[in-house]
C-alpha cells in the first residue's frame, strides 16, 4: 500500500512503513523503529509528535548532504524476514509475458467500468461511421 502523509489514526494502522527519497530507501521496517533509527543519526522527535509527520518533515527539509547518512543501503532483515516486496523488486518472478497480460487485464477492466468513456467511444464511432458512409 502506498500512502502519502497519512494522519496519525491512519499511521498507527500499519505495522512496517517504507519511506524514500528521491527513490532512495531512507527506513524500511517497523513503525516502532522510526524514532529510534532517526535518533541513532541524531535526528531527534518530539515527544508526543507523530513520527509519519517528523520523518516526513526530515526528508523534505534536509538537504541531500544531511540525508546522505540517513540512506539504508541493505533493507533490515528482521526474525520474521517481512520484507517480500524489498525482494520481489530485487527478483522479480513473472514473465514479461505474464506482466503484459495483468497489464492488459487490468486496463480492460477499466476501460469496462468507465461507463461514461465507454459510451463516448462508441458514440464516436457511430456518428463517424455515419459521417463517412
Amino acid at each position: 500500500c502506498t500512502i502519502h502523509q497519512p494522519s496519525t489514526e491512519v499511521f498507527d494502522l500499519f505495522h512496517r512503513v517504507m519511506f524514500l527519497r528521491l527513490g532512495q530507501m531512507v527506513y524500511n521496517g517497523a513503525i516502532d523503529g522510526i524514532v529510534p533509527y532517526f535518533a541513532a543519526r541524531n535526528h531527534h522527535c518530539k515527544p508526543n509528535y507523530n513520527p509519519a509527520d517528523f520523518a516526513m518533515r526530515k526528508l523534505q527539509t534536509l538537504s541531500d548532504e544531511e540525508i546522505e547518512p540517513l540512506l539504508q543501503k541493505e533493507p533490515q532483515q528482521e526474525a520474521h524476514d517481512d520484507n517480500k516486496a524489498v525482494d520481489m523488486m530485487r527478483n522479480p518472478t513473472a514473465s514479461f509475458h505474464v506482466q503484459v497480460a495483468h497489464l492488459l487485464r487490468r486496463e480492460f477492466h477499466q476501460f469496462i467500468r468507465d461507463k461514461m468513456t465507454l459510451g463516448a467511444r462508441f458514440g464516436m464511432s457511430v456518428l463517424l461511421a455515419l459521417m463517412t458512409g
